[in-house]
């Protein structure tokens, strides 16, 4: 019987040790195993963080197997003392020796990790640590004028807003909001109170791939916690408090976005995804959220009055309202035709659009553009002109 406790003392450990073996085969591992990284670290940060992962899981597996053997082994040869009744007992109060070595080596190695791993914290989260420079390339190819000349630093230095998206955690959803565009289809900066150019969405959250990004992290009501898995990022939203939260996305994919604290009943809900994508489909979507959010169906009401007049009529008109899509100017022509309205009686404005066919439209329409060209590149070389005059009588 005494033999059976050993062995069974010892089996366990070695079910363990082979569980642990399979573990990565088996897709028992990292988060997203069966997410579309496959459980690998889906950015360069992550890939630092499991190779911590995997430097603890070798010292602790060392550990283990050698306390459990020598367990085992205690565990043998006092089963077999124990049938051998001429055997003495041996008694011992102890070795300083040993307790010292027990004591220093464990202390050591948890030294070792506490430093080793310290490099990798601070880049994460100290804020002078952010890849800066790579986040304000960033915005500089999409168009952004991310200094802000308005409001100065400790130090005097202008505020450069490098935040890309605010994500404000509520129950039981991730309201997401990015900047917007100015009247000549410029990407404007974040700003920390929204503005009336704002765009917004909800549990879909979209950002550049394979460059550093940076949002903004809120909470309106309880704690919750931003956790993208395949990313290996975590960071509690707390209320009251606006934190910055960078990352960056090695490949374009659909990524999970998940509450990791128990925020309350509808905690399962606040499961969501992060789109990580090249940048001009990512200028795309916000062009696309742009005209969802000030279309007030009017381009609707006009292509109705195309189509009554014709079924050659609305698809032509159809065609030519999707062309000004793909360039980015349709919320321009529909602002154009509305202020043509406010020009107009309802009598004037009706026999209007019932001549606005897809040529005469496109003809006009053009026309403004150029004339805007036109007007936008003289007011440039007057005010080159005028700097240059500057300079001269200086």
């Amino acid at each position: 019987m005494n033999r059976f406790w050993v062995v069974f003392f010892i089996f366990w450990p070695i079910v363990a040790i082979v569980l642990c073996a399979i573990a990565p085969s088996m897709n028992w591992w990292f988060p997203g195993t069966t997410g579309p990284t496959h459980g690998e670290a889906a950015s360069p940060l992550g890939q630092r963080i499991d190779d911590l992962f995997y430097m603890i899981l070798v010292i602790t597996a060392i550990v283990f197997i050698l306390t459990q053997a020598a367990l085992g082994f205690a565990l043998w040869t006092g089963a077999n003392r124990r049938n051998d009744e001429s055997a003495k007992s041996w008694f011992s109060h102890g070795s300083h020796n040993l307790e010292v070595m027990w004591t220093i080596v464990p202390a050591g190695v948890l030294l070792f990790i506490a430093l080793y791993q310290m490099d990798v914290w601070a880049e994460y989260r100290i804020k002078d640590n952010f890849p800066r420079e790579r986040m304000e390339a960033v915005l500089t190819r999409l168009g952004i004028d991310f200094i802000d000349e308005s409001q100065l630093t400790a130090d005097g230095q202008p505020v450069r807003r490098v935040a890309l998206a605010e994500v404000t955690a509520r129950q039981f959803e991730w309201r997401i909001r990015y900047p917007g565009f100015d009247a000549d289809g410029n990407l404007l900066p974040l700003l920390p109170d929204p503005q009336p150019t704002d765009l917004y969405s909800v549990n879909d959250l979209h950002l550049p791939v394979g460059a550093p990004v940076m949002i903004q992290l809120r909470s309106s009501d309880v704690q919750h916690s931003f956790f993208l898995p395949e990313l290996r990022i975590k960071q509690d939203a707390v209320p009251g408090l606006v934190i910055p939260v960078w990352f960056e996305a090695n490949a374009s994919n659909e990524y999970t976005l998940l509450c990791a604290e128990l925020c309350g009943w509808g905690h399962y809900k606040m499961k969501a995804q992060f789109v990580a994508e090249p940048e001009e489909e990512f200028l795309e979507y916000l062009h696309n959220l742009h005209a969802e959010q000030n279309d007030d169906a009017f381009l609707d009401h006009l292509l109705r009055l195309q189509t009554d007049a014709g079924e050659d009529e609305g698809l032509a008109f159809q065609e030519f309202l999707d062309q000004l899509e793909v360039d980015h100017n349709l919320a321009a022509f529909r602002n154009y035709v509305r202020d043509r309205r406010d020009e107009m009686t309802a009598e004037e404005f009706t026999t209007y659009v019932g001549g606005l066919d897809a040529e005469t439209a496109a003809e006009e329409f053009n026309a403004i553009l150029q004339q805007s060209s036109a007007e936008t590149a003289d007011a440039e070389e007057s005010a080159a002109d005028a700097a240059t005059e500057e300079v001269l009588e200086e």
